[in-house]
């Protein structure tokens, strides 16, 4: 089994919280990593080697794999 959370990148802020939330719900549901899908209207290549990398929750030990589905054109 394994994990997917979907949500919208808004920002800096809501994305630190959607990988707090994602490592939760990975929790509830007994596995260790879960995948966080992000929507983004455009996103470069540095901001994605910056937030796609993994985090691992130290309260839960879930690891989160954050991935940025770009909506708009390039």
């Amino acid at each position: 089994m394994f994990g997917l959370e979907l949500k919208s990148f808004a920002d800096i802020r809501q994305y630190r919280k959607a990988l707090i939330q994602a490592a939760k719900y990975g929790k509830k549901l007994g596995v260790l990593e879960i995948w966080l899908v992000l929507f983004i209207e455009t996103v470069d290549e540095k901001n994605r080697q910056q937030f796609e990398a993994d985090y691992t929750d130290n309260k839960t030990g879930v690891i989160v794999h954050p991935v940025f589905v770009q909506t708009g054109k390039a």
